[in-house]
């Protein structure tokens, strides 16, 4: 992908331009021949980004903003060029000025291929009112891929455990035609923000239920049916809600077929503490490592 437009992504996602600035400095350089002023590369960006309809439509939060504006203005300075006026206002308006504590700002997503997929309310804080909840974690993405990938989703009824600000089922919604799926929490805030989101991604109202559901309390999936395959990201990496976790896996399980869990490697003892308790609970799994990603994915089924 060109060195722009995953700049653009970058800046959509909220993440530092940090992860592009040397490719995307190489970029200028091999352009400054043909474009002295990289007036065409500028141009380029803006249009794409903080003159898109996706820009307009969904706007990114003022902080992330003028931070990611500022860094790149003081790389097409060094450069000795001249920076675009709309950029250079971006750069220098002083981000509080334009937060408003009752707008939502949204973080938008792009596939493999830089296509657009969705944009989701979400917070900048690791945890907020109280949850994790409310912002989009590495696996999600990841887990997104592979079902793309391997499975064939058309047509089927999925229940997904930790449905968080929903960038998994929304993006599985907006590529695949799923018969239903049902997406889970048990925070209401979360649940609140990701109704908002599945209405901002425009999603027919017959695809899609969203519930609350908290594992930890008994009979918690009897009047979800019928689902074909239970889904989630990112939701082992507690071992207080393990035992829940697991038990309403269990219970799913009986009326799916398979359970596809993606999680990022973090502790060890977490990762052990989870599969014993997969075990105890007669539950067939199979892990699979992905060193690159850091990534575990499980498949899980009922022995029963």
């Amino acid at each position: 992908m060109d060195p722009i437009d995953r700049a653009v992504h970058v800046l959509f996602q909220w993440n530092s331009i940090l992860t592009v600035q040397d490719d995307l400095l190489q970029c200028f350089k091999n352009q400054l021949v043909n474009d002295p002023d990289l007036i065409k590369c500028q141009d380029y960006f803006l249009e794409k980004s903080l003159k898109s309809e996706i820009f307009a439509t969904f706007p990114v939060h003022p902080e992330v903003l003028r931070s990611f504006c500022k860094k790149l203005t003081i790389m097409l300075e060094d450069l000795g060029v001249e920076v675009h006026e709309d950029l250079y206002k971006a750069s220098v308006v002083p981000a509080t000025k334009n937060c408003d504590l009752d707008t939502n700002y949204f973080k938008s997503y792009f596939d493999a291929k830089g296509r657009y997929s969705c944009s989701l309310i979400e917070t900048r804080e690791f945890v907020s009112d109280g949850t994790t909840g409310l912002k989009t974690w590495p696996a999600a993405n990841f887990l997104l891929n592979l079902l793309q990938e391997k499975w064939c989703l058309k047509d089927k009824s999925i229940l997904e455990l930790g449905s968080g600000v929903g960038f998994l089922g929304i993006s599985l919604m907006k590529s695949t035609k799923l018969k239903k799926l049902i997406m889970t929490d048990h925070h209401q805030s979360v649940l609140n923000v990701l109704e908002e989101n599945v209405r901002s991604n425009e999603i027919p109202q017959n695809v899609y239920e969203i519930k609350l559901l908290d594992w930890e309390k008994e009979d918690t999936v009897s009047d979800i049916r019928p689902i074909d395959m239970v889904i989630g990201s990112d939701i082992v990496f507690d071992s207080r809600i393990i035992p829940g976790l697991v038990s309403t896996l269990k219970k799913a399980l009986q009326i799916a077929e398979i359970g596809i869990i993606a999680n990022v490697l973090r502790n060890q003892d977490t990762i052990s503490e989870f599969q014993n308790c997969l075990s105890n609970h007669d539950l067939d799994f199979n892990v699979e490592v992905f060193d690159k990603e850091q990534m575990l994915l499980y498949q899980i089924t009922n022995k029963t």
